[in-house]
């Protein structure tokens, strides 16, 4: 898998990769987001799942000639100009459910991190000589709906990707939309709403019952579904952004996502 990404990017994440090698890292945020879907939105930095503890970042990164940004303590500036956001997810860190960051001021939910570390796709940067790992699509929904729970009045990107994910993530040709012996194709729904239901089962299919996430999905979807609720508006707001949806069209979307997610909401009940 190529990723699509910018010079600055690839010059980022190649720097990355030395300054943190042995350690693992894995891509998620919108730069792996855009292996996936066509998204409709720039992106310049670079997020990343690091396998690394917190204290030892300053001195691999520093060795580099990557400096910390003075505000943002996730966020790293190279001399060159690229900008990363690094994210420590240790499995210690993992098992706590949170790091912390500017001395404990600022928090931030790791879960659904050890998914993206599981399952990861390698892709290849432009240039094809340099390799590195990136999260699959359901473990970047996963993030995303946490990071939304995290902070949702400050977080309407998450939503906006997540709109585009329940429209794009099943390829408008794929032959499972047809094939009455599969679930997608036997689920009765129309071909619009067919690809969120295929995230759904996507994200079912890599969460183990009792896994954290189970949680902060039922979260998401008490908070999202209910037509009257804010973050059913704040959605809406971010669909009609692309697509001037009423708001029926994202009911169903979000009725096909969780009847996709079905076997993961009965275990979780």
């Amino acid at each position: 898998m190529k990723l699509l990404i910018t010079t600055e990017q690839t010059a980022a994440l190649v720097s990355l990769r030395e300054a943190l090698a042995p350690h693992r890292f894995v891509l998620i945020g919108a730069a792996a987001l855009g292996c996936f879907i066509d998204l409709k939105r720039e992106t310049f930095d670079v997020d990343l799942a690091v396998a690394v503890p917190a204290p030892d970042i300053p001195a691999l990164l520093g060795a580099k000639g990557w400096s910390r940004d003075l505000k943002q303590a996730q966020r790293w500036h190279s001399v060159d100009g690229g900008v990363a956001d690094l994210i420590p997810a240790t499995n210690d860190l993992i098992n706590h459910g949170a790091v912390q960051f500017n001395g404990g001021a600022t928090s931030m939910s790791l879960v659904g991190f050890d998914l993206a570390l599981s399952h990861s796709v390698e892709g290849t940067l432009p240039g094809g000589s340099t390799r590195i790992e990136v999260a699959c699509l359901p473990a970047l929904v996963i993030l995303k709906i946490v990071a939304w729970l995290d902070r949702p009045q400050e977080r309407g990107k998450d939503l906006s990707d997540l709109v585009q994910i329940l429209e794009q993530a099943l390829p408008g040709d794929d032959g499972r939309r047809w094939e009455t012996d599969h679930a997608i194709g036997n689920s009765g729904l129309d071909y619009e709403d067919q690809s969120a239901f295929f995230v759904g089962q996507e994200v079912a299919r890599i969460v183990p019952t009792g896994h954290a996430a189970e949680a902060d999905v039922c979260r998401f979807l008490n908070a999202i579904e209910p037509i009257d609720s804010v973050g059913f508006a704040q959605m809406l707001q971010e669909m009609r952004h692309g697509y001037r949806a009423p708001a029926g069209v994202l009911t169903r979307r979000l009725t096909a996502f969780s009847q996709g997610l079905s076997p993961m909401l009965r275990a979780a009940s």
